[in-house]
């Protein structure tokens, strides 16, 4: 039973990474958008809010990654 579980160790791990990195570039990638979708309706030329929330999802996504490591080993 054991060798059985072993086997599909390394793909449990691809599958994971892999969840793990899609949920980091929907994270980033929705904050851009708001980011954007903000500066256009605000009709602001200096690009503020897709700065300050590009930088607040990539903060979040890496918040999120470093949480799953920890819970992981």
């Amino acid at each position: 039973m054991q060798n059985k579980k072993n086997n599909n160790l390394p793909w449990q791990k691809y599958a994971e990474i892999t969840g793990i990195i899609i949920e980091m570039i929907l994270i980033i990638g929705g904050f851009v958008y708001a980011g954007i979708w903000l500066d256009e309706k605000k009709f602001i030329d200096f690009p503020i809010f897709t700065i300050v929330l590009s930088l607040a999802g990539v903060g979040i996504a890496m918040y999120l990654l470093i949480k799953q490591a920890n819970r992981n080993q």
